[in-house]
């Protein structure tokens, strides 16, 4: 998914900062899609991965 991959590279594009260093990304594909992720210095762990409803 192209998503991923320009978040590999450290853009977050279309994102909002909840806490700390967690993040929730909004993916626009289909329905749509919510992604947490957490930042970890250079390792970006995927917390949840939502349909929107």
């Amino acid at each position: 998914m192209r998503r991923l991959r320009t978040l590999e590279s450290g853009h977050f594009g279309d994102h909002k900062h909840i806490t700390g260093q967690i993040f929730e990304m909004c993916i626009h594909i289909g329905a749509g899609y919510h992604l947490y992720v957490a930042k970890r210095g250079e390792v970006l762990v995927i917390l949840l991965w939502s349909a929107v409803q």
